[in-house]
């Protein structure tokens, strides 16, 4: 009887303990999965905004996110006034809720970029035998050398 009950709350234990990794796991493939359903979104907010255009600013607009659709990494090339200007013409052409739609995937590909690379080590890693080698060729270049100070 004793031996059942400690099987029993075994078992409870474990279930209670592997639920949440599969909960997070599912959680990752539905943020995937909406990742994916954003930017078709997106894409068809973008399709709907190129048959509106009637103006050079359209096109360039278009041009910019598109892509940035396309590249969402490219973000931080582009400068703030440019994305103002761009979302504003394409919320007088969509309508907020347009534009929401097609910021959305676009914030969220920088999140996952940014926090990929918080994420990642860097390349170069340097040992402590090759940095006291780097600083004696230094301290010797600095010596041999007429080094002016101002510099």
């Amino acid at each position: 009887m004793f031996s059942l009950s400690i099987i029993i709350l075994s078992n409870i234990v474990a279930l209670v303990l592997t639920n949440p990794i599969q909960e997070q796991t599912v959680d990752r493939q539905s943020n995937k999965n909406s990742l994916e359903q954003a930017f078709r979104k997106a894409e068809k907010v973008l399709n709907r905004y190129y048959y509106m255009m009637n103006s050079d600013t359209d096109h360039l607009v278009h041009g910019m996110l598109h892509l940035l659709m396309n590249n969402p990494t490219s973000f931080p090339f582009v400068p703030n006034q440019a994305m103002t200007i761009a979302f504003k013409n394409l919320e007088e052409k969509l309508g907020h809720d347009e534009t929401e739609a097609l910021a959305e995937p676009l914030l969220l590909a920088i999140e996952e970029n940014y926090l990929n690379k918080s994420k990642q080590e860097p390349k170069v890693k340097l040992t402590d035998e090759t940095r006291e080698k780097i600083e004696a060729a230094l301290d010797k270049f600095l010596d041999e050398t007429d080094f002016d100070a101002h510099l």
